[in-house]
Parts: structure tokens; sequence; C-alpha cells
């Protein structure tokens, strides 16, 4: 396009070389690229002057978006949306005067104007993200560690998943940050003193850079490793899939895993017998494959799958349902899932 069109701000100007004055010496133009290579630190990262407008334009827009949220939830009546769409703007706006402030950048509020918003009482977010895991009984809620950007895709991939599958809804007791793995998500079930213990534990030493994250899916997936992954969406989902095997594993048992019943310990064992087996995924798979007249063997496995998959039952049935591309395993297995009573 033309330079100064669609709004782009730029402008030409007419000169006669030769005999036009510079607007800048070569002093000045010196000291402008100088100044443009400087960087400062913000927000954990380092940023030149013109990265740092980049980010200005970035905030501008997620304000401009969280905003029409608000005004979208006004008109449907969701007053807690509409509070909390507030919070994040105001989250937003507090570190768009951070960043302005540390680059000396001058403030752009007309960039942030829209239509039929009005500012309302905001809402604790944090509170907020509590509520909404307590609604899926999750009830110990601690991702310190994690940046507010990362822990909004944690929140919105474990809502989507429990959506998706509602048995999970009330088993998976703790969401919690854990360093001592070296995998970015983990799903860990324990008996202690005749309870069950269940917890979905992130690495937030592995979700700093979401770049990176992503880079490393399309590594695994490019060399057949995985089946392709939909983010830390994909991540968690397949540790969900494991969470899935031994939530069915008490169904079949026919205990509440979190009875304090002493004469359930029994059935308690059973369950937790039958995950270590990896009975259920071992039927799921196999039912699936010849489902689909398919022989279950490694190489059909890795081929079906990936890599990873592979390595034993458990790892197949959750590489299915984390699997991006919904392929016809993955189908399978989703369908027959949705099937358990």
């Amino acid at each position: 396009r033309r330079i100064g069109t669609l709004n782009c701000m730029h402008y030409t100007h007419e000169i006669i070389l030769g005999v036009s004055q510079p607007a800048y010496s070569d002093n000045e133009l010196q000291d402008i690229l100088e100044k443009s290579k400087v960087k400062k630190m913000f927000d954990g990262k380092e940023y030149t002057p013109y990265e740092a407008t980049q980010l200005q334009r970035k905030i501008e827009t997620a304000i401009r978006a969280a905003k029409d949220r608000a005004v979208i939830a006004k008109a449907s009546g969701d007053d807690l949306l509409r509070r909390q769409e507030q919070a994040r703007i105001t989250q937003l706006k507090n570190k768009y005067k951070e960043l302005s402030d540390t680059f000396d950048l001058p403030v752009r509020t007309e960039r942030m104007v829209v239509s039929g918003f009005r500012p309302v009482k905001a809402i604790d977010i944090s509170k907020a993200i509590d509520d909404m895991y307590s609604k899926f009984g999750i009830t110990n809620v601690d991702l310190s560690g994690l940046s507010s950007y990362v822990s909004k895709k944690v929140e919105k991939a474990i809502a989507d998943i429990m959506t998706d599958y509602p048995q999970l809804v009330g088993f998976i007791q703790s969401l919690e940050v854990d360093t001592s793995r070296p995998s970015v998500a983990s799903a860990t079930i324990n008996l202690l003193n005749g309870e069950i213990k269940t917890s979905l534990r992130i690495n937030p030493n592995l979700l700093k850079d979401i770049k990176s994250v992503d880079k490393a899916i399309n590594d695994e997936v490019s060399v057949g490793f995985w089946t392709k992954k939909d983010g830390i969406k994909g991540i968690i989902e397949h540790e969900m899939g494991h969470m899935l095997e031994y939530s069915r594993a008490f169904v079949e048992a026919g205990v509440n895993p979190f009875s304090v019943n002493p004469n359930d310990l029994t059935l308690k064992i059973r369950a937790l017998d039958t995950i270590g087996k990896r009975d259920i995924s071992r039927r799921t798979i196999i039912q699936a494959f010849a489902n689909l007249g398919l022989p279950v063997n490694i190489p059909t496995i890795t081929s079906e799958l990936s890599e990873y998959a592979s390595y034993n039952f458990s790892e197949a049935f959750a590489e299915a349902i984390s699997d991006a591309n919904k392929k016809r395993v993955s189908r399978e297995v989703i369908k027959i899932i949705k099937g358990w009573k």
C-alpha cells in the first residue's frame, strides 16, 4: 500500500536534493540511532524503545478487546463477567502506564476507546478465578510463579477440558506448581493415610516463555514424538487424559475416591491397582483400534498417534485425547470415553 493510507500515520514530504534543509543534522541522527539501541528491562524482559512502542500497541489492543467483552457482558446481563473484564482493564492500564513511564513514551488513550463502554466497579480477579476452579471441584489452587498471561491460558484450558469431560469435575483436588519434575505438567494420584490425593501440577520454570513452549511442542510433533498439541491446552489435555483414566478406575471399583469410610480402603486399593496395570487405557486403545480394523502393535500405534504413544497404553490413551488434529484413533477413543456410564 502507499504511505499515508489505511491510517498508518506516516506522511511524505517533497524535497529538492541539495536545496532543502535536512530535518536532522548528522549528529542528531547518530544520537537517535544510539538511543534506539538502548534496551531497558520491563516485566522480566529487555526491550528497545521501538519494541516498547509495539508492546504499547499490544496492550492497547488487549484493552479494547476487554472493553468489547465488557460491552457484550452488559448487553447480555452478565454482571460478573463485566466486572471481571473491568478488573482486567484496570490491570492492563496500570501495566501500560508503567511501560510508558519506563520508556518515556506518550500515552495514547485515544487508541483504547470503545464505543458503548462504561466503567464499573471491578471485582477481585483472583477471587473470581478461585470461584471458577471451585466450580470444578478444585479447592487448592497455587499458580505462584506463573505470569498472568500463562495463568489465563491454564484457566481457559481447564475450563474447556472440564466442559468436554464432566466426569473430571470434583476429581482433581489441587492445581499447583511443581518445579521438581522435568515436565511442563503432570498428573498425580496418591494414597496417604487411607485418603486419595489428586493433583494437576504445572512447572512455572518451563512456562515462562510461551513461544519456547510452542517451539518445543512443534519440535516434538515434527519428528512424530507427540501428536499435534494445541499449545498449553494440549499439554494439560494430555495430563487430563491420565486423570480420566484414574477417575474411571474408581467408578469401575464402585467407590468414591474421597470417601472417609475406612471400609472403602480395599476398593480404593483395587482402583489404584487398576491404574497401575493400565487396564482401562489398555482396554480403550484395543477397542478403538479394533473398531477401526487396525492391529494393536508398536508400528501402528506410532503411525496412527505418536512415538510417545507407543511407550505404553496409558500414554497412547493420553496422546489420543490431546491430539489437536483429532485423527481417527483420537476420535474413536473420545467416542468410547463419551459412552462411559
